[in-house]
């Protein structure tokens, strides 16, 4: 729960003598319009830079593979912390070279349970170390 405060010059004027509308800041002295976590502040950006709202094909693919793309670093696993992936309409496409079958399928698996993925295509590359 966040509690806004109304601030507002103490005449009601900038300091050109023009009317400023007063605005409201958060606790963090953020305005409502400032984005709240660094995922935020990069869909600000895009939007930006594409001149207004960004589709949200794109944005629901970006978020996707990044929480798998974290899912594979935060697991534990080097083999999964070199793999990638592009998500399109509900499908996840994995890509990268594995040392076992193991790897592959651990990537698969680790990546399953995020909302919004309704099939995985597997085409990691396992290669055996030589």
């Amino acid at each position: 729960m966040s509690s806004n405060i109304n601030v507002q010059p103490p005449d009601g004027k900038d300091s050109h003598g023009l009317g400023m509308p007063s605005r409201s800041i958060d606790k963090n002295g953020r305005t409502p319009e400032e984005p709240q976590s660094r995922m935020e502040e990069v869909e600000v950006i895009e939007q930006e830079l594409s001149g207004g709202a960004a589709p949200k094909q794109c944005e629901c693919s970006c978020k996707i593979r990044n929480i798998a793309i974290q899912c594979w670093e935060s697991s534990g696993y080097t083999e999964l912390k070199k793999l990638d992936c592009d998500f399109e309409s509900g499908v996840v496409y994995l890509r990268g070279i594995v040392s076992s079958f193991y790897y592959k399928q651990l990537a698969q698996e680790t990546i399953r349970h995020i909302e919004g993925i309704n099939r995985i295509i597997n085409e990691i590359v396992v290669r055996k170390p030589k």
